[in-house]
């Protein structure tokens, strides 16, 4: 299981986001989705999120979808993993 870390826009709205994050629950392949610390008190830790991808197809069709949504700031995808020589 692969973690793709997003972050949402300042100002983006609680509807939109919970929005967003059902529709990545409801993609093919995505385990989870949700915010990393809804309650934080820092708002920066507060626009946080992760979606939990079972394969390279979903993390790549779940990072599109994110990549091109106006209220995504960033997606960080995770490293590629191999054997160390």
């Amino acid at each position: 299981m692969n973690t793709i870390l997003f972050t949402f826009r300042e100002g983006t709205g609680d509807d939109r986001r919970d929005g967003i994050l059902e529709q990545l629950r409801q993609a093919v392949g995505i385990k989870a989705a949700g915010q990393v610390r809804p309650n934080a008190s820092l708002p920066r830790l507060r626009r946080l999120a992760y979606a939990e991808a079972a394969g390279e197809d979903a993390i790549t069709q779940a990072s599109r979808l994110l990549k091109n949504l106006p209220e995504i700031e960033s997606v960080e995808l995770p490293p590629a993993r191999g054997i160390a020589a």
